[in-house]
């Protein structure tokens, strides 16, 4: 029990640091959270250093975030994503592109979400129609759109939401029109 403790305090304790870590943009800084997401074995500490390096110099940061998508944890692999989301790149894109083949459920999900928020495309959830489509845009791709910042008319509502119901149709899963494609759920009503 003891070093179980031991082991819990200690995890919790990298975790604030890689969180005070966040704050500072310094190279040494950069170097502690790379080191740490090279290294960290307990995902309680590594989700928060993955989640510290988002949007430092995509050259440096985005390989060890890359690293850690092939990670067995799905917590992992969901903030990897999360960081890649706030790293908007060419490499970061490419990685989100193969990874959309791998996963399923929830991080799939993510993947086209993030897709779609990076490059403003709405493409199908087909991992080879978005591999096709990134091969052909690639190089046009200059960063993320511009935020919609109209403001909520009517016809911008309809149109949001026919989008949502022909994005929702190849939905599995649902529970008063809560939509998802996730294998297990918990619903807390």
């Amino acid at each position: 029990k003891a070093a179980l403790r031991y082991f819990l305090v200690r995890s919790a304790a990298r975790a604030e640091q890689f969180e005070l870590l966040r704050a500072s943009q310094a190279g040494w800084a950069t170097q502690l959270l790379l080191d740490a997401v090279a290294t960290e074995p307990d995902p309680r500490a590594l989700c928060p250093a993955i989640d510290a390096l988002a949007g430092r110099d995509a050259k440096l940061v985005v390989p060890a975030i890359v690293a850690r998508l092939d990670d067995a944890r799905w917590i992992v692999r969901a903030a990897a994503l999360s960081a890649l989301e706030r790293t908007p790149c060419k490499e970061a894109i490419d990685a989100i592109v193969a990874r959309l083949a791998v996963e399923e459920g929830r991080l799939r999900d993510d993947c086209i979400r993030i897709l779609e928020a990076l490059t403003g495309a709405e493409v199908t959830k087909s991992p080879a129609a978005w591999k096709l489509w990134w091969a052909d845009n690639r190089e046009k791709w200059t960063g993320p759109p511009p935020p919609d910042k109209g403001p909520m008319t009517p016809e911008k509502f309809a149109e949001k939401a026919k989008k949502e119901k022909e994005k929702d149709a190849g939905r599995t899963g649902g529970f008063f029109g809560i939509e998802t494609n996730s294998k297990r759920l918990c619903y807390v009503i």
